[in-house]
């Protein structure tokens, strides 16, 4: 791992050189690594898909950040039972090996969802609907898994759709929309993950706003329903 520390005062960061490679070699997104990074340092980051850079704010050195690597290996890269690399998504992994190495991480249910979650779309700029509908297999299987699932996915959409890009927030109502229409996501749990929503700390942030339209059609389809 190259590290560089950059900016002075208030602005001083961490520009991890070569995180591209880094990601390129776990086979997962360089905005994941970088977002991990942030998380475990309680510190701002940010992956630029353009230039290619990975910086996290503060100055951190090398040591610190190759230790939060390797435990960032061990808990999203590793199968925790054999210790081999998980199934790689972009070599056309199965649905049943991905959920099945992704059972095996030894993190908390919701942090194993957010972690399937960026895996599927950490990589993606926009068309965020188009691409739910092309990995609904591997939601609908991570849902099935056990009862109460449905709603940790929709709180790891939640997540990613206000710490990501604009566009994955825009959208959030389309893949919403998109993982319904695909039975990998049904009405009860929705309705219940946005009143939860507003009732919780974050009840004036953005996504459910823009989820509104999309909650208000599935209530007025249910009274339609319940008229007929």
């Amino acid at each position: 791992m190259i590290t560089k520390i950059e900016g002075r005062g208030n602005g001083i960061k961490t520009n991890i050189v070569n995180m591209v490679d880094i990601a390129k070699a776990l086979a997962r997104p360089a905005s994941y690594t970088t977002k991990y990074f942030g998380c475990e340092l309680g510190a701002q980051s940010k992956f630029d898909e353009k230039t290619g850079t990975s910086h996290v704010n503060g100055a951190h050195d090398t040591a610190k950040l190759a230790g939060l690597l390797e435990n960032f290996i061990k808990k999203y890269v590793q199968c925790y039972g054999c210790g081999n690399p998980e199934a790689d998504l972009k070599k056309g992994a199965s649905a049943k090996e991905l959920v099945a190495h992704w059972a095996s991480l030894p993190v908390s249910p919701q942090e194993k969802m957010s972690a399937l979650y960026e895996a599927l779309f950490g990589d993606i700029e926009k068309g965020f609907a188009k691409e739910a509908i092309k990995k609904k297999n591997y939601l609908a299987a991570a849902v099935a898994v056990e009862e109460g699932m449905p709603l940790l996915l929709l709180r790891a959409i939640e997540e990613f759709s206000c710490k990501s890009t604009s566009n994955a927030l825009k959208e959030v109502a389309l893949v919403l929309k998109a993982l319904y229409d695909a039975d990998a996501l049904e009405e009860e749990h929705i309705l219940q993950w946005y009143q939860e929503g507003l009732k919780g700390d974050t009840k004036n942030a953005q996504i459910w706003k823009n989820v509104k339209p999309f909650i208000e059609w599935l209530q007025s389809a249910e009274s339609e329903s319940e008229e007929e």
